[in-house]
This record gives structure tokens, C-alpha cells and sequence, in this order.
């Protein structure tokens, strides 16, 4: 799934008729387009003949799977008529009322992943997740197509987690091999205290070898031998798995270390090009006590963002004109690790706390 933001190239993103607070929304709505094909620009000639100032979605989620956010979450959208100012609507590119056709499996995948994402964002329950038609005074309209009790159904159904066994823990510091054996290619070295992910195949190689077992480090498959593996982390080691729109000098800030600590601990060879999903050491506790601490932050507090914040909590990029820009501190949540900025009263977006820099 990729996020395309054109949050400031929709129709009257700078100038909307109506704008909301965030706990103002309480609903979720879901549209299909009834077109086969379509974009946002196609659906805005249609939509400025209405003589609409802004356009009918939040975000559009495309059959290949893409997400385009078409306006930042306080401009009031025209998806359902008398419902807009509390409803967040969501539109699936596709005519569903036809020939019984369904979303693509990519595309279903990531309308669920934002209805759920959007749910813990605005705080919406399950039941408030209806279907264009649902709506009071709306049970016309055969928008959105698809059977909503099947969405809400899929929407609501958990997770599988990994089994804890699944998750190992590297006791020495060893390389991961393309194959089960020492004089294979190494792909990467493993720190000790890495997490490893085992994927089932384990091969018992010949003479003093040992077990070798298949496993997922970060992105990266490989093999090691069965005994450098731990069931738990060792002592003294602490790790931070890397997230969306994180930087290393944010994940610095956060632990109250250095970039340099953090670059040497895990042999970076590029300290701006950490991935998604990378598991990084961090220093222990007695090594960084003399980082100075990070300002205190408090609702009503002014912050400012930080030039090299990247993303949103909600994984959003961070438009440009937001960055170096001083905001004021709205809410806190997340043991105040994650901080909701705006400005005149209406909110602009929750950031990281390491994203911004208290004034």
C-alpha cells in the first residue's frame, strides 16, 4: 500500500467551505465511486460542476491498493448529504453495484487497514462504520455496492499474533548465511539481542556444524545455527524496531542517546537510510545518563516542528509548509510521546514527540 498525499492540490484545500475539530468526528463513511476506472482529478471535474468547493472524500483507495489522502482530516468533505460534518468519508475507486463485482484483494486489504487505522484515530466504534446508504435518509442510494455487513464482519476480526516461540533472540553476535553452511555467502552480520523470526525449515548439516534454522531478521532471510539462537533477549540488551517516518536523530531523541551512539552500536553504514521494520540496539541506560533531557511539553505549550520530520502518527506524510512551523500543543496522549498540534483551535495532526521541539 502506498500513501500519496495531495492534501494540498485537492480542490479548495486552502480555502474550504467548512472545517471541523478532530473530536467532532464520530463517523465513518464508505462510498464506491460508481465509475469502473477513475482519479481524483476526474472525479473534481465532476464534482466543480456541482459547484462543490471542496470534494466529496477524505481519502480515495485505488483498485491497485493505493491511498490517496485528498484533505487533511478538520476540512468537512461532501460524501453524505446532512451527515458531513461528523463523518470521515472513505472512497473505493470501482462500480460495486454491478455484475456482482468486488474490489481487488489489494484494494479490500487496504480499505480495511484504513478503516481500522481510522477507528483508533478518531475513536470511532465499529457500528458508527456504515455504508452511504446506511445513513438516515439515504437509503436510496445502492452506494457503496458492497455489502456492509461483510466489511464491518472483516473489519472487526483479529489478528492472528505470532506465537511467542516464533520470536528468538540472537545470544551472539553471528552472520546470517544464504545457506545452511558456514562457507556460504553472508548476507548481513546479527547483532546480539536481534530479533529473528523463524520460518520453519531447519536442515541438519553434516560433521560438527550443528542445526541450522531458516530465519526472517528485519526484511532479510538467511540461516544460523540453531545454538546462537536464545528464547530470550539477552541481559542488558535493548532494542527499538524501527516505524514508519522515523528518523535516526528522532529514535536518538526518544531513547535519550546520540546518532553517533546508535550508528556505531549497529554499524550503520548510512545513518539516514534505517528501513521500516529494522531492529536497532540501543545503548545501555548507564551510557547516556548524561544526555541532557528533553524539555518538558504541555497542552497549550508551543512546539515547533522539526525540518526533517517526516511522517504523521497515522503514517501520512508530513506536508512541507507544516515543517519548522510553530504550533500549539492541543492534546497529549501516549505518555505524551505522541503530541495533537494546531493552531486557532483547529488541529493540524498528531506528530511524534522526537518530531518536534518544545519553544
Amino acid at each position: 500500500m502506498r500513501i500519496i498525499d495531495s492534501t494540498r492540490v485537492s480542490m479548495g484545500w486552502n480555502n474550504p467551505r467548512q472545517t471541523r475539530r478532530l473530536d467532532q468526528i464520530k463517523k465513518i463513511g464508505i462510498h464506491h465511486s460508481a465509475t469502473t476506472t477513475g482519479s481524483r482529478q476526474a472525479f473534481e471535474n465532476h464534482w466543480r460542476g456541482m459547484g462543490w468547493i471542496n470534494g466529496g472524500y477524505s481519502e480515495i483507495i485505488h483498485q491497485n491498493g493505493d491511498v490517496e489522502i485528498c484533505y487533511v482530516p478538520t476540512v468537512v468533505t461532501n460524501g453524505v448529504g446532512g451527515h458531513n460534518t461528523p463523518t470521515y468519508n472513505i472512497c473505493a475507486v470501482g462500480n460495486y453495484r454491478k455484475n456482482g463485482a468486488q474490489p481487488s484483494a489489494a484494494q479490500m486489504r487496504s480499505l480495511l487497514e484504513r478503516i481500522r487505522f481510522n477507528m483508533n484515530r478518531f475513536n470511532v466504534p465499529l457500528k458508527k462504520v456504515k455504508g452511504h446508504n446506511e445513513f438516515l435518509g439515504h437509503n436510496f442510494n445502492i452506494c457503496p455496492g458492497m455489502r456492509m455487513k461483510d466489511i464491518r464482519n472483516q473489519v472487526s476480526r483479529p489478528t492472528t499474533p505470532v506465537a511467542p516461540q516464533n520470536i528468538r533472540f540472537m545470544n551472539k553476535s553471528v552472520p546470517l548465511r544464504q545457506r545452511a553452511s558456514a562457507n556460504s555467502t553472508a548476507v548481513k552480520t546479527l547483532p546480539i539481542g536481534q530479533e529473528v523470526r523463524l520460518l520453519g525449515n531447519t536442515s541438519l548439516a553434516t560433521g560438527s556444524l550443528g542445526n541450522w534454522t531458516n530465519v526472517q531478521a528485519g526484511n532479510v532471510t538467511g540461516w544460523v545455527r540453531e545454538a546462537r539462537l536464545s528464547t530470550t533477549r539477552p541481559a542488558g540488551i535493548s532494542t527499538h524496531t524501527v516505524r514508519s517516518g522515523e528518523t535516526l536523530s528522532g529514535i536518538a531523541s526518544q531513547h535519550r542517546t546520540t546518532v553517533a551512539a546508535l550508528t556505531s552500536l549497529n554499524n550503520l553504514v548510512n545513518p539516514n537510510a534505517i528501513r521500516v521494520g529494522q531492529v536497532l540496539r540501543l545503548p545501555a541506560s548507564n551510557t547516556v545518563s548524561s544526555t541532557p533531557s528533553i524539555p518538558a511539553i504541555r497542552v497549550n505549550g508551543r512546539v515547533r516542528v522539526n525540518a526533517n520530520a517526516r511522517n504523521w502518527v497515522t503514517g501520512q506524510p508530513i506536508p512541507t509548509w507544516v515543517r519548522g512551523e510553530t504550533y500549539t500543543v492541543q492534546q497529549l496522549r501516549n505518555n505524551n510521546n505522541e503530541v495533537l498540534i494546531g493552531r486557532n483551535g483547529l488541529a493540524t495532526g498528531w506528530i511524534r514527540r522526537s518530531d518536534v521541539t518544545v519553544v
